[in-house]
């Protein structure tokens, strides 16, 4: 019986290093993915191509709104500094500004507002900047 239920917590365990594991694989993912988006819009700008400039803007604060459900207490992983999970608040509190600043340049794009979009832009680095100089080493 012992043995059994040794290897019931070994498995357990097991399931548990590799669901962490998936989130982790995930979660760079999709930051790889707002930084390309953010990259895009410099382009986009200069073509005046809205709608992409807005595509990508929507596909960032949809990620930041989801953000933090993927920063699970035990997907510590290279580059997450622990204050992620002892300051979870702020941690969600700068996810959420992050998600603002993506949905204002979302409106600016449809506004074809170039000027309120580069700012917005601005703001967008801004909140990425935060958070990475507190969270992220």
């Amino acid at each position: 019986m012992k043995t059994l239920t040794y290897i019931v917590v070994c498995l357990g365990m097991l399931m548990s290093t590799a669901l962490a594991s998936d989130v982790v694989a995930e979660r760079k993912a999709n930051f790889k993915a707002n930084a390309g988006a953010m990259r895009a819009m410099g382009g986009q700008m200069a073509r005046d191509d809205f709608a992409g400039i807005g595509a990508g803007a929507n596909a960032i604060a949809s990620w930041a709104a989801k953000m933090t459900s993927y920063f699970p207490e035990g997907s510590e992983s290279i580059g997450a500094r622990n204050e992620i999970w002892s300051d979870f608040e702020t941690f969600t509190a700068l996810a959420q500004k992050n998600q603002d600043a993506a949905l204002a340049i979302a409106m600016a794009a449809d506004a074809k507002d170039k000027a309120a979009i580069q700012q917005a832009i601005q703001t967008l680095s801004g909140t990425c900047k935060s958070c990475h100089s507190r969270f992220k080493d």
